[in-house]
């Protein structure tokens, strides 16, 4: 069921909730930037009826409105949503998981929504400042520059030429070489992100984009006691496995897991080996 929320700078968010029995554990799902919900689809199949699943397009995503503010396009701003999205579903406790810059937006709850946070399955993703690892950092600080420098309306006419240009087979193959996309996911199954760029709108990407760049998690880190586990990818060249290593080596007791062949698509070209990472870590703390 779809349904609408107000975020917490006032935008009206897109909000999808599935329940599950009386009892059963909650999850809520935490998108990457750029990205739409459908990343998680084969996760939420897996635990349909047996969790109630929560998950909102982020601010200036997908069905969401744009940002009203600047606060609002934060990374703790989008921590604010995440638990106004767990008041909206009656949910007190949740397994937060996060995917790419989703996982920045899962750590921020730790710091003012900790109570809220049952666990946290953190795939592919940074805890800090994930553009300085862009191509295993080899532009070094160019990313960063490039993204705070930009106006909007530039912005917003790449995205829509990107969306044109992302329908075309040879981008994607050329993604694919880059290893952006892993060579399983098809240039189908990539259809809805490549269909969505160009509907982002582009003031609220920018400020997501550039408060992630400046973002660090790095002193929550050792304040988690939530059962956690973190996915990396060998092949994630947006996201090294190196920061996952350190990642998961600053969360007490928390799990890693590596699949050397994923890249930053894996959560569609590597599905069955995460969601049966992510099932037994979840049984071996009760959470399913």
């Amino acid at each position: 069921m779809t349904e609408r929320f107000r975020g917490s700078d006032g935008t009206m968010l897109s909000f999808r909730l599935e329940r599950a029995p009386a009892g059963s554990p909650a999850f809520l799902f935490v998108n990457g930037l750029a990205c739409p919900s459908f990343y998680w689809d084969s996760m939420r199949e897996a635990f349909r009826g047996r969790a109630t699943l929560v998950s909102f397009d982020l601010k200036g995503h997908g069905a969401s409105g744009a940002a009203r503010t600047r606060a609002g396009a934060t990374i703790e701003g989008c921590a604010r949503d995440a638990a106004l999205a767990l008041d909206e579903a009656g949910v007190e406790r949740a397994v937060v998981f996060g995917f790419s810059m989703g996982c920045q937006v899962a750590l921020e709850m730790s710091r003012h929504h900790a109570a809220r946070v049952g666990g946290y399955v953190l795939a592919l993703g940074a805890y800090e400042r994930p553009f300085g690892t862009l191509l295993h950092g080899k532009f070094g600080p160019l990313p960063k520059a490039l993204i705070g420098a930009a106006p909007a309306p530039l912005v917003g006419a790449s995205m829509k030429l990107g969306k044109t240009a992302m329908k075309l087979p040879v981008f994607h193959k050329l993604a694919q070489r880059t290893s952006m996309v892993g060579h399983q996911t098809s240039h189908a199954q990539m259809a809805p992100f490549y269909a969505h760029m160009g509907d982002i709108d582009a003031t609220t990407w920018l400020g997501l984009a550039r408060s992630a760049a400046e973002h660090s998690a790095a002193d929550l880190l050792a304040s988690v006691r939530a059962p956690s586990l973190v996915i990396t990818g060998g092949r994630d060249t947006l996201t090294p496995p190196s920061i996952g290593r350190a990642m998961a080596a600053g969360i007490p007791s928390a799990e890693y897991l590596e699949i050397a062949s994923a890249t930053h698509t894996g959560l569609l070209d590597e599905s069955t080996a995460i969601i049966g990472a992510t099932h037994r870590f979840l049984a071996r703390h009760d959470f399913v």
